[in-house]
């Protein structure tokens, strides 16, 4: 309607920018889930710039004029017309639309652009309200997780049997990977038990279990809460995070294997007595653990 060949949604989710959805003329949507500063199908500096100033920028010709000339995407697909339309809710930008032509420059005349700007609280409210759907489902999904974790550490078993139990249980509801961690009454740190919602990848879980559990030197994550007391949250696990906090090069190519995108570690304490961390790493595409997960997990 626009007169685009192509467009992309990018939404803000919990802080961060995520391209959600990309579709062209002729082409099926595509619904990637990649954290913006990530992605290669869209001009990042131009998106973001939009977000950040919550106005509609409009390019005659992009890959000659104005200022993101330089963005790689923008100098790669040569961008004639660019449109980007923040979607704005109670002086809340929520997101943009972006839209594209490379067929003909200034593509996107005034009065396409206010009709896009008319329709952007309408597109708003639709976000909003699959925002609030999306918030209750899981909160639905919480309240059962905490239901079916209350059974079983209600039930009558030995510690290591319970919170294997646990893990299992985690990766279910919680995360693609889940890590327990023990601190034995000598001081000494035991792997009690990892788990993985995928059995093709119980090998790497595995081999994680039995070559890398921490130990009071070691940087990972898990002595950070041991020491700390406190939980841990990576929102985005990047190249930089798996050299800081990984022992060696196999160590890091067993995290890539799992395809980790987000951490989160928790301490088990009970009555003051530090006994282990709970480790959980995502692996879904755009889900990066925030607050209210740290929140359930505790």
């Amino acid at each position: 309607v626009a007169g685009a060949q192509r467009g992309a949604l990018v939404l803000d989710e919990q802080g961060a920018l995520v391209l959600t959805a990309v579709g062209g003329v002729g082409e099926p949507l595509a619904r990637p889930q990649l954290p913006l500063v990530d992605s290669t199908m869209v001009p990042e500096s131009l998106l973001a710039h939009a977000f950040r100033t919550g106005e509609a920028v409009v390019l005659g010709d992009a890959v000659h004029q104005g200022r993101f000339v330089s963005d790689a995407y923008v100098a790669r697909q040569r961008v004639k017309s660019a449109l980007v339309v923040p979607i704005r809710r109670h002086a809340r930008t929520m997101g943009v639309l972006y839209l594209e032509n490379n067929l003909a420059t200034h593509a996107f005349t005034p009065d396409r652009v206010r009709v896009l700007q008319l329709l952007s609280s309408q597109m708003a409210i639709s976000l909003e309200n699959s925002l609030l759907f999306e918030e209750r489902r899981r909160a639905e999904e919480a309240v059962r997780f905490l239901a079916e974790s209350s059974v079983v550490l209600a039930e009558a078993l030995d510690f290591d049997a319970t919170l294997s139990r646990l893990a299992r249980l985690c990766v279910s509801s919680l995360s693609t990977l889940c890590a327990i961690d023990v601190v034995e009454p000598s001081g000494a740190i035991r792997r009690l038990s990892t788990a993985h919602v995928d059995p093709g990848h119980e090998r790497v879980a595995r081999d994680l279990q039995s070559f890398y559990t921490p130990d009071w030197d070691s940087s990972q994550p898990a002595i950070a809460v041991l020491k700390s007391r406190e939980p841990l949250l990576i929102p985005v696990i990047t190249d930089e995070v798996l050299e800081r906090l990984c022992r060696d090069e196999a160590h890091i190519a067993l995290i890539r294997a799992l395809k980790a995108r987000s951490f989160l570690a928790v301490p088990l304490i009970a009555r003051g007595r530090m006994l282990g961390v709970i480790s959980l790493v995502s692996s879904v595409p755009g889900k990066r653990y925030g607050p209210s997960d740290v929140e359930l997990a505790q």
